[in-house]
């Protein structure tokens, strides 16, 4: 609870509802609330997410928080923790978690044909090269110990570029 009586969470919610971004009703509800027992998260409608704790509980040695957003930027996770150990490690695995639980598996777009047979090369970074029917011409791969063929190994690795005529399609799943 807050100086003026409030609870820190409803004051921000308020500031948030009054269109502030997420920073700055967790700002304002710490003005003056420093020594508070609190952690704040707003996400405001925008998106934008800030998570911050009080100067009290910043001094605590038990403290974990972790931060992690998609690659676009759509998509953020953040974790405030205490007393809760590992501190920084269970933080860190926590965002990852679901970071990656929010983005979903990868879900294919297209497919293509690889048959016995297609010419295989070593080079920096695999790629398969395709025709106008989304059937592999060559298959470049950066592991040399498929060329060796003393190797059980798929040549076509996770990853790997999909190109047609220069351009880049897509990668593998």
């Amino acid at each position: 609870t807050g100086a003026d009586g409030r609870p820190l969470n409803v004051a921000s919610l308020d500031h948030l509802r009054a269109g502030m971004s997420a920073a700055e009703p967790v700002e304002a509800a710490f003005a003056g609330n420093e020594q508070e027992n609190a952690g704040l998260l707003a996400v405001d409608v925008a998106g934008r997410v800030k998570a911050r704790s009080s100067a009290r509980l910043q001094r605590r040695p038990d403290l974990g928080g972790a931060r992690r957003q998609s690659r676009d930027g759509r998509l953020v996770v953040e974790t405030l923790l205490n007393s809760v150990r590992p501190y920084p490690a269970l933080a860190e695995v926590a965002c990852d978690i679901a970071l990656e639980t929010m983005q979903g598996e990868p879900q294919p777009t297209g497919w293509l044909t690889l048959n016995a047979g297609t010419p295989v090369g070593l080079g920096e970074e695999g790629t398969v090269e395709v025709d106008g029917n989304l059937v592999a011409t060559r298959i470049i791969t950066s592991d040399p110990l498929v060329m060796k063929g003393s190797h059980l190994c798929a040549p076509v690795s996770l990853g790997s570029a999909v190109g047609q005529d220069g351009r880049k399609l897509g990668a593998t799943l």
